[in-house]
């Protein structure tokens, strides 16, 4: 294998493993918030850690509906 090969080896490599993080926008319904919010709500009462899962859109692919998510995790004042 020459060194295009190689290279273009590793770039379908890192394309795949791109696609793999890829998801469609959640929609949320309003049970889903209101249960997010009571979380938030305990979360700050008691000082307690959360961890979300945030979308963040990818728009040079799919407009905005395609995207990852991000995992953060923390304490809310």
């Amino acid at each position: 294998m020459d060194s295009y090969d190689a290279a273009e080896y590793v770039g379908l490599l890192r394309e795949l493993e791109s696609n793999q993080t890829k998801v469609k926008r959640p929609v949320l319904d309003m049970a889903q918030i209101e249960d997010m919010e009571k979380v938030i709500c305990e979360a700050m009462e008691f000082n307690l850690t959360v961890q979300f899962s945030v979308f963040k859109p990818l728009p040079f692919l799919n407009g905005a509906e395609i995207g990852e998510t991000i995992d953060i995790e923390g304490k809310i004042h």
